[in-house]
């Protein structure tokens, strides 16, 4: 017999939750605006320290290779230690290592901070997303309250490069490292009550379903004389409660368990619940395989701009460190109980095209946002805020078209708005290259500009729905943690090779940014119409496409 009725727990009064999500909001907007921020600040950084294109690679790609690595293990951790601990946690160490960041003596030293800060905003994404799911039980308006987080992503990106330029113009590119002190400090003011809230809501979320499972307690039996130094024995002797003789109750009705902050380490394409006590508890992180996949990744981006340098003899050393790092990483990933990428995943036949498609349209993006700057303030003369107002084509479409894309996937899938979005990146990153060659003028560039930024703002949006979609359900939080993952490893590859292209010519090294969402394209193209026809998007699938996702910056 159960208990049936239950009194919702309610609770006790506190701030709006409205000035949390403000909070939160706007921690998420500082992360990406440190993404976008620090491009056009490249030469100014490069003149003030020294720094080598090499250098210049490893700013950027330091925070890039950092935060892929650690994105899944942070939505575990966030499960196992608490969203809004980690969350301002995550806040305060970006904070300070930016703060840290404008007294940099040198290029090592900004260089590790940067990592910091990549670590620190890895923590950062999935905390605060399952931070709003405890602050918003209720589903309308959990939907709200992520549309008004994940619509920062498309401020950030369009804000990012002017307020670099702005920010480089008026004290140097120390000032863009600045910023995120007022930024965070305001951050851990509006979220100062958020750890209350959260406990309370879930508190008021799980008790009553733990008193609904909780067996009722048996019928108290008839008094006894009996000897309090033998309670075992006059336990036995009572009499049992008789057996029932009519129909069995029906079980209370108990809701699923939802889905785990790992599965939040990326915007959603839908719903998100909040993860339960229990489910935290059976969070596993296995710190030695994530760790050697973050060696991984960052030995071959060594090897990459090594590469690029031309220096031989370090390119061979992390060559062989990236294979070593890689024959590591199997041995742990193949032994691990908790392994780093689901594998049942990556053997659904749609998960892997979508995946290179994502990794492609940042590698493109990334590396775009890497090399114009430099190009446009050394070549063509550009002051740092003018290279930001430059790059206003290319960022605008980043806030406007990912509503209009939703509506598009939502009516009739995610494949059309994903062909269209590959076609017009090659187009416009061909574009810019041809621009650079033949020496055309900015109008030139700013067309080929905004065609890329319509390619980016309309591929990534419904690539989340279709890896989304793809997964199947007990997979749909893994599908977006890896997506994000690999999103982020392509824009350190971008980074990389682009950068690593630019001594054979700017021309060519956009040539590359055309290449790769061009070669994702044919491989995506077909296949995907093929399993489109075969098996249409549900319509509560495409619905989600809806709301705003996250959409690049350099690294995002």
């Amino acid at each position: 017999m159960t208990i049936s009725q239950t009194q919702p727990l309610t609770a006790p009064p506190a701030p709006p939750a409205r000035r949390s999500l403000t909070g939160i909001s706007l921690g998420y907007f500082m992360v990406l605006l440190d993404m976008t921020v620090l491009a056009v600040a490249e030469p100014d950084l490069a003149t003030s320290l020294h720094a080598s294109t090499a250098g210049l690679q490893w700013t950027t790609t330091a925070y890039t290779v950092t935060f892929a690595a650690l994105l899944l293990a942070a939505g575990a951790a966030t499960d196992r230690y608490g969203a809004p601990r980690l969350f301002r946690a995550g806040i305060v160490t970006f904070t300070a290592a930016s703060l840290l960041s404008t007294i940099a003596p040198a290029l090592s030293a900004l260089i590790t901070l940067r990592t910091v800060m990549g670590a620190a905003a890895a923590v950062c994404v999935p905390a605060s997303m399952a931070m709003i799911a405890r602050l918003y039980p209720s589903p309308p308006a959990r939907a709200k309250a992520i549309a008004t987080w994940a619509a920062t992503s498309g401020a950030a990106v369009a804000a990012g490069p002017i307020a670099g330029g702005a920010l480089v113009g008026a004290a140097g590119w120390r000032a863009v490292f600045l910023i995120n002190v007022p930024i965070g400090l305001a951050v851990l003011a509006l979220t100062r009550t958020a750890t209350t809230r959260t406990a309370i809501a879930r508190i008021a979320t799980e008790v009553p379903i733990a008193l609904r499972t909780a067996p009722a307690a048996p019928p108290a039996a008839a008094p006894s004389v009996v000897s309090p130094a033998r309670p075992a024995a006059a336990a036995a002797a009572l009499p049992s409660a008789p057996p029932p003789t009519g129909p069995a109750e029906p079980p209370s009705a108990v809701p699923a368990e939802p889905p785990s902050a790992a599965s939040l380490a990326a915007p959603p394409a839908g719903p998100v619940a909040a993860p339960s006590a229990a489910a935290s508890q059976r969070v596993r992180i296995d710190w030695p395989a994530h760790l050697a996949a973050a060696a991984v990744l960052a030995a071959a981006t060594d090897t990459l701009i090594a590469a690029g340098a031309h220096q031989w003899p370090h390119t061979v050393v992390a060559a062989l460190l990236t294979v070593t790092t890689a024959v590591v990483y199997a041995t742990f990933e193949r032994r691990s109980p908790a392994p780093v990428l689901n594998r049942r995943l990556l053997r659904e036949p749609a998960i892997r095209p979508a995946l290179l498609a994502a990794a492609t349209v940042n590698f493109t993006l990334s590396g775009i946002l890497f090399v114009l700057p430099l190009l446009l303030q050394r070549d063509h003369h550009l002051s740092a805020l003018q290279t930001g107002l430059a790059f206003l084509p290319l960022t605008v479409p980043f806030a406007a078209n990912p509503p209009l894309t939703g509506r598009i996937v939502a009516r009739t899938g995610p494949y059309r708005p994903i062909v269209a979005g590959l076609t017009l990146l090659t187009v416009g990153a061909a574009g810019s290259a041809v621009a650079l060659y033949c020496g055309a003028g900015y109008p030139w560039l700013a067309g080929a500009l905004l065609v890329t930024g319509f390619g980016v703002s309309s591929a990534l949006p419904a690539l989340a729905t279709a890896v989304v979609t793809a997964a199947s359900p007990s997979t749909t939080g893994a599908a977006s943690g890896l997506l994000n993952a690999v999103r982020q490893t392509g824009a350190t590859a971008g980074v990389a090779v682009m950068g690593a292209a630019l001594s054979a010519g700017p021309a060519w090294s956009l040539l590359l940014a055309a290449a790769a969402p061009c070669t994702a394209l044919a491989v995506y193209a077909l296949p995907a119409r093929k399993r489109t026809r075969s098996h249409p998007t549900a319509p509560d699938a495409r619905s989600s496409a809806a709301e705003p996702v996250q959409c690049a910056a350099p690294s995002a």
